[in-house]
């Protein structure tokens, strides 16, 4: 009898120990899963947290073109991919995506690195920058964003919180632009 209750008791454990985000604000913070579905194409080959109503894709930066990208809400390049995206034979794609793109470990790198044609990783290279830097191409200049670590960051600060801030970023942009193109020209929302 003892081993079959001490059975059950094992399987609701494992049950409960989900390892996917499903909600998160046990402290009262500010960061909260997204509220609809979104997908996330992923270049590298760090591993992200599952987080709920979050898809992601890995994808080859070789094979990524800006227009494949649109059918992505955002994308990631990881930490061990930074020097690979960084070459110049992909610039065109970052300076032309429409997608937002978040560097994930980026500390030591600036975004314009990615999107201006006149800089190589050697002359980028800072000493404390964001944990995160992203961007997104607005047609005539770019919105940025830079994710810091707080300090004495733990590693839920450079992982879950990390990564529930940037799909608040896509989020909003995402909830923006449909707001945006709900607009008519003359200021009125549109049938």
């Amino acid at each position: 009898m003892k081993r079959w209750i001490l059975l059950i008791l094992l399987f609701m454990v494992g049950c409960s120990n989900s390892t996917e985000i499903t909600e998160y604000d046990p402290d009262g913070e500010r960061y909260t899963t997204p509220s609809r579905p979104l997908s996330i194409a992923i270049i590298g080959n760090g591993t992200l947290k599952p987080v709920t109503n979050v898809a992601y894709t890995k994808v080859d930066l070789d094979h990524l073109s800006v227009q494949d990208s649109k059918a992505f809400d955002g994308i990631i390049v990881t930490a061990d991919r930074l020097a690979e995206a960084a070459q110049k034979k992909h610039r065109d794609f970052f300076m032309h995506t429409k997608t937002p793109v978040f560097f994930f470990g980026a500390e030591r790198l600036m975004v314009s690195l990615f999107t201006d044609d006149n800089f190589e990783l050697n002359d980028v290279v800072g000493e404390h920058g964001a944990h995160v830097a992203g961007y997104v191409n607005k047609g005539q200049d770019y919105a940025t964003w830079e994710l810091h670590l707080p300090e004495n960051a733990t590693e839920k600060d450079k992982t879950t919180d990390m990564l529930l801030r940037i799909f608040a970023i896509i989020e909003q942009r995402s909830s923006q632009l449909a707001n945006d193109y709900s607009i008519g020209n003359d200021g009125q929302a549109s049938d």
